[in-house]
């Protein structure tokens, strides 16, 4: 939808008439949003795939150069995953309730990662750190799953 608006606003619609180029742009671009959405999940998928393979070389690591490849996987994962989390809240969310949307959702992110964060230090110091790169494999590959299920239903 952006870059039909997007394009709207580049050709001037001032004069009240809207190009041809733009409906069509308008168009396709309903046509194709479930599609896009398909893509993104592959995407997120893509991104959760870089968070298990981190945290198995995490869990692995012996050296501190193996950890360094470990955190290179988790920066990827950020990378291919955040951007995509802060498209879905603006694509979902009207227009009027975009920066409540967005502050929701943070606030639900930063309960999930206290959350997480607490039952991570627990783990750590009741098990050691490779048993809690172990149970963030486990809750990657059930992230992992519920998007490919979702995949399927789409």
């Amino acid at each position: 939808r952006w870059l039909a608006t997007h394009r709207t606003v580049m050709l001037g619609p001032e004069c009240g008439e809207r190009s041809w180029s733009v409906v069509a742009t308008e168009l396709e671009s309903d046509a194709l949003a479930p599609i896009a959405a398909l893509e993104s999940i592959r995407f997120a998928m893509t991104g959760v795939a870089f968070l298990v393979a981190s945290n198995v070389v995490l869990a692995l690591a012996g050296h501190l150069a193996v950890a360094w490849i470990g955190i290179a996987l988790w920066g990827l994962h950020m990378g291919l995953t955040q951007g995509l989390l802060a498209a879905m809240v603006a694509g979902t969310a009207p227009a009027g309730l975009r920066g409540t949307a967005y502050g929701f959702f943070n606030l639900c992110s930063g309960i999930a990662m206290l959350a997480a964060s607490v039952l991570a230090g627990e783990l750590w110091e009741r098990l050691g750190a490779s048993f809690t790169f172990y149970a963030g494999i486990v809750f990657s590959l059930f992230a992992l799953g519920v998007l490919i299920w979702r995949e399927q239903k789409a």
